[in-house]
């Protein structure tokens, strides 16, 4: 890899890096010693941490939070949660994680994470998170901007309640 990591990366950069579906928000970093198992293979509990890492980065880039606890932003909560491994991966390998959002609702999105290395993709999570406003607990709408954000830029598509 050419790129620094954990460093947002270009369409065209992920697609050099052998990512074929880039995301609007991806960096690139490689597997430490620590995050494998006795299988010497990445932990699960590896891959929730990079795609938490994603969405921490990804949401303060999308001017959702910057996790300050002061009241003013809506706080973050993960509803639901689902990943898929496809491929193992081991120590040293380089990997490419991608974030977007691919359909919201009045108080929700869902998030799609993916893990891509040597041109495959290895491990895909989707994620329900809602927005609670911070003075009640209650759920709140999504702010105008970040909806306009990820329909523009992520191609998310606003799915009404059944």
């Amino acid at each position: 890899m050419t790129k620094q990591f954990l460093t947002q990366l270009t369409e065209e950069d992920q697609l050099l890096l052998g990512v074929s579906r880039p995301a609007p928000f991806a960096f690139a970093d490689k597997v430490r010693f620590a995050e494998l198992d006795p299988l010497n293979h990445v932990n699960n509990v590896a891959y929730q941490i990079w795609f938490e890492t994603a969405r921490v980065q990804y949401f303060t880039a999308w001017g959702l939070s910057n996790y300050r606890l002061d009241g003013t932003e809506p706080l973050l909560v993960i509803r639901r949660g689902e990943t898929d491994y496809l491929k193992e991966m081991k120590h040293g390998e380089e990997y490419v994680v991608t974030c977007r959002t691919i359909a919201y609702r009045r108080t929700s999105f869902t998030i799609q994470n993916e893990i891509w290395s040597n041109g495959r993709c290895c491990t895909v999570y989707l994620g329900v998170v809602v927005l609670l406003d911070p003075a009640t607990n209650e759920k709140m709408p999504l702010p105008y901007e970040f909806k306009k954000k990820i329909t523009e830029i992520d191609g998310a598509r606003f799915t009404p309640s059944q």
